[in-house]
């Protein structure tokens, strides 16, 4: 497949979609001052929209819609914060209360002061005697109450809340933050510390910045490290005597730590509290030479047809062409022998919805917003399908499932938009060979047969389908609501004979892809049609105790095959490196000779420099709050509670060593699991940022009709309506 790679392509991709990178043979920068810094200590601060916010536990502290802190009388209100010693410090509160309240402040438990919040926007600090905080991580809890009525008055205020811009610890008051709209400076007073999470390759690290003192001062900048498998590190100092200003500058070789989670930290001390280190370069440059990207390739027509042909709730782990013992996929492992087979292959979300519309936009769901049944895609997104469209296309569309209809904006750009509800994938293909009249054509075809509700194939495709277990005493038994409310616990025999009629229907699905393929070959449309097949997720048996899909985010629900045929002139490969459900629009745009601005990337744009960066990341919010990266051989499942107000839960896992997600890492390599976290919530913030609607822009009812189909489809439990 061509490839449309250039310069700047890599940003969208690489472990920081913060960073500013840039590639010229045969480096790669990137630039660690272009977004706020992972973590600033000791003067931390908190403050509503902030990283740092979701990095520290709070209860009690809601965010305002002008993305202030606001805590109500009577109710506790706590917060972290890390400091670096147990030096005497103190904690500002910035803010005001309406009324004014009084604030009494507990740290670590311990009493800390009060004060009289006025009604008038203003600082109030609380001198934190030494020993009263600690090395690491701190609890400071607010407590309100109404404030002493003014002398002769005879009455009381009752508070409405404090309303905070922020709180911050250490005497000073400015935080680290880069300066002006341009990320191109960072500026650390005296006494803090500045971290970046990372995992180092060939990398090596270049810096520099002026320090600042308006009288004589001693200062020293210092660059340390931390990694999983090492004790703290010094790789770098630069004691100077300031009056005035002085530069400073160095580079670090960081080679040595290649592949572990490291914190890499910058540490500025000074005699006077005045001083201020301005960093204006810190850097990681990476040696890219001998992995750039491979030659475009054109194809013999420069409109092929496309065919995205997906199967709903199809496991990876179900095809022999990904090591399936059972031969139940003949037609696709065929196809697989003459085709490009991604064997790392990732969906966006773990359920039909999203996953559907971030293939028809290239983006995540928290751009698209699709976040539940009732949500429907706006128009203001220029569709797969519109696309082709506007290309002059033809385009039709043949689906099964009753989520993504066309009333619910998934049809938008398709010439012919048809629904079929519960109709084999047979019929789908029947129906669109029937369509194939002029060229060029679009075409996607979703076939449904594997998903819930489980019913064995007919003949001859449920000839490997065991008699049923003597166990299993109705039907009724494998229904989704028995399984997941634990009614029904299969034992070894009655979850064979459940996975046996899963596997009939991808049996079925598989024979009718094969006459689809062979029928475009006896059309002689074959050779200039890029042919896609893909699953939008997959399906749980039990192998993280649950069933069904939409409620977590391991493997079993977002790793999903992908093969694609590519119109000629092309090689037959497998290709180890990570491709996404929102890729499949580049691409497909590349063979057109454009590149929309989207965060995915063309596939064969995705070899250059550096592909243990390439960040895959899925989110679901069906029935929890969940989001997850893999990057390289490592992933980490966030559970989301910010909207609880207390800590998110992490769970890492080495896919290599443990591909069956077992074993939480979290403990073992804490550093890697603080990178890899603040990559998933960056990659979220920058998503949702592109979101340019609102939620009940997209709200839709759900007729009577779709919803009797969701609840026959597992999705809506009629008993919890």
């Amino acid at each position: 497949m061509r490839s449309t790679w250039a310069g700047l392509a890599l940003c969208a991709v690489v472990a920081s979609p913060l960073c500013q990178c840039t590639r010229s043979q045969p480096v790669l920068v990137r630039d660690l001052l272009s977004g706020q810094p992972d973590r600033v200590r000791p003067t931390t601060l908190i403050r509503a929209g902030d990283e740092t916010v979701r990095q520290l536990i709070y209860r009690g502290l809601a965010a305002t819609p002008d993305q202030k802190l606001a805590a109500a009388p009577g109710t506790p209100a706590s917060f972290g914060f890390y400091a670096t010693s147990r030096r005497p410090s103190s904690l500002v509160l910035s803010g005001s209360a309406d009324p004014p309240c009084e604030v009494a402040l507990r740290v670590n438990g311990k009493d800390a002061g009060r004060r009289t919040v006025p009604a008038v926007r203003g600082q109030y600090r609380f001198p934190l005697a030494a020993g009263l905080i600690q090395d690491g991580l701190n609890e400071g809890a607010l407590q309100l109450a109404a404030a002493p009525a003014a002398a002769g008055t005879g009455a009381q205020n009752v508070a409405r809340g404090l309303i905070l811009d922020s709180i911050c610890l250490g005497d000073s008051t400015t935080p680290v933050v880069p300066p002006g709209a341009i990320r191109s400076q960072l500026v650390q007073s005296a006494g803090s510390e500045v971290e970046w999470f990372m995992v180092p390759a060939q990398d090596r690290l270049e810096l520099s910045g002026v320090v600042s003192a308006p009288e004589a001062s001693s200062c020293e900048a210092a660059i340390t490290i931390e990694t999983d498998s090492s004790g703290l590190r010094t790789l770098w100092r630069s004691p100077v005597e300031v009056r005035g200003e002085r530069s400073l500058s160095g580079e670090i070789d960081l080679a040595p730590f290649a592949g572990s989670g490291a914190r890499i930290c910058a540490k500025f001390s000074a005699s006077r509290g005045e001083a201020t280190l301005t960093w204006n370069r810190f850097r990681l440059i990476r040696d890219t030479t001998g992995n750039s990207a491979p030659a475009p390739v054109q194809p013999a027509v420069s409109r092929p047809n496309v065919i995205i042909f997906l199967v709903d709730t199809l496991r990876r782990d179900h095809l022999p062409v990904y090591g399936y013992r059972q031969q139940i996929a003949p037609s696709l492992s065929k196809f697989a022998r003459e085709s490009i087979v991604f064997e790392n292959a990732w969906s966006q979300s773990s359920w039909t919805n999203p996953a559907v519309a971030s293939l028809f936009t290239g983006e995540v769901p928290a751009t698209h917003g699709i976040r539940a049944h009732t949500d429907s895609l706006h128009p203001s997104f220029e569709t797969i399908a519109e696309f082709h469209k506007r290309h002059g296309y033809s385009t039709m569309a043949c689906v099964s499932n009753a989520g993504i209809k066309s009333e619910m904006g998934y049809g938008q750009g398709f010439d012919d938009y048809q629904f079929h509800w519960r109709k084999d994938a047979g019929v789908l293909v029947d129906i669109a060979l029937d369509r194939i009249r002029t060229e060029p054509f679009f075409i996607y075809i979703h076939a449904n047969d594997p998903h819930y509700p489980y019913t064995p194939a007919p003949a001859p495709f449920d000839s490997f389908i065991p008699p049923r277990p003597p166990a299993i005493l109705s039907e009724e038994m494998l229904t989704m609501s028995s399984l997941k409310n634990r009614r029904y616990v299969p034992d070894a025999a009655g979850m064979a004979y459940l996975l046996s009629i899963y596997d009939s229907e991808i049996r079925l699905v598989d024979h009718h892809f094969g006459r689809m393929i062979e029928a475009l070959k006896s059309r002689g449309v074959y050779d200039r049609t890029l042919v896609v097949f893909i699953a939008d997720h997959g399906e749980e048996f039990n192998d993280h105790g649950g069933y069904y899909h939409g409620h977590s985010l391991y493997d079993e629900l977002t790793r999903i095959p992908m093969i694609a045929k590519p119109p000629v002139p092309y090689t037959p490969e497998r290709r180890a490196r990570p491709v996404r459900t929102i890729d499949v629009y580049p691409t497909v745009a590349a063979l057109l000779g454009e590149a929309p601005a989207l965060p995915g990337r063309d596939w064969d744009a995705g070899a250059v420099g550096c592909p243990d960066d390439i960040a895959v990341y899925s989110e679901t919010e069906l029935q929890a709050d969940y989001q997850s990266v893999v990057l390289g051989r490592y992933k980490l499942i966030l559970l989301d509670h910010s909207k609880k107000g207390v800590a998110d839960g992490f769970r890492l896992f080495d896919l290599q060593a443990d591909p069956g997600e077992k074993r939480n890492l979290v403990r073992e390599q804490p550093i890697r699991a603080e990178y890899m976290a603040a990559l998933v919530r960056r990659l979220h913030r920058d998503a949702a940022a592109r979101m340019k609607f609102s939620a009940d822009a997209i709200h839709r009812q759900l007729d009577e009709d779709t919803r009797r189909q969701l609840e026959t489809l597992g999705y809506l439990d009629p008993a919890k309506e």
